[in-house]
């Protein structure tokens, strides 16, 4: 329930500041107010939510240097995790990455974003029993919120594209500092056009 709440915040259906009303969403959703009380619940455990004592639930609305954080953030956590993935990933994983990838070079925007989501899903699954995951994916949520991969004209969207490519060959070849290294570099290019976007 909580991905559905999610992915009506993601395609702008429910803007950040707004209140999510559970009546209102279980009628939309077709369900009982539970299961939309506890989707709520978890999302508040994201970040994505914030819950105000004796008012309910807001989409938060994230700054321009809460974001910048983030990014930070994400660039140390994801790129380690990243690293782990390296030792132990299957073939077929590494061929579901190769087929995101194409997928998102002759993709629209939103879409591109949506297939770049799961790509990073996809590596941090990999090692889902580390405790430092979890963490890793709750820090996509608000990047995905702001579609930066939205706004990178053609020479970003192609580097942003190749890094997805080296990432892939780094995990092919079980090596785990390239893996890490190439991660960080594509996290940290994101937050530069991040910045330049914001400015």
């Amino acid at each position: 329930m909580e991905e559905k709440i999610l992915q009506l915040i993601l395609d702008g259906e429910i803007r950040p500041g707004e209140w999510l009303r559970e009546t209102d969403l279980a009628t939309r959703l077709g369900v009982s107010r539970t299961p939309v009380r506890n989707a709520i619940a978890k999302l508040a455990s994201t970040g994505v939510v914030v819950f105000h004592p004796n008012r309910g639930a807001q989409v938060r609305h994230y700054t321009v240097d809460d974001v910048v954080e983030i990014y930070e953030s994400r660039a140390l956590v994801e790129s380690f995790v990243t690293g782990l993935v390296a030792e132990v990933i299957a073939p077929p994983r590494l061929e579901q990455l190769r087929e995101l990838s194409d997928q998102m070079r002759v993709a629209e925007d939103g879409e591109r974003a949506r297939l770049n989501g799961l790509f990073h899903r996809a590596i941090l699954a990999v090692r889902a029993d580390h405790p430092l995951v979890g963490a890793a994916q709750n820090l996509v949520i608000p990047l995905l919120l702001h579609q930066v991969m939205a706004s990178y004209g053609p020479a970003a969207t192609e580097r942003s594209m190749c890094q997805h490519e080296e990432i892939i060959d780094a995990l092919e070849h079980r090596d785990r500092a390239w893996a890490e290294s190439a991660m960080r570099t594509h996290i940290l290019f994101g937050l530069n056009q991040y910045r330049q976007h914001a400015s």
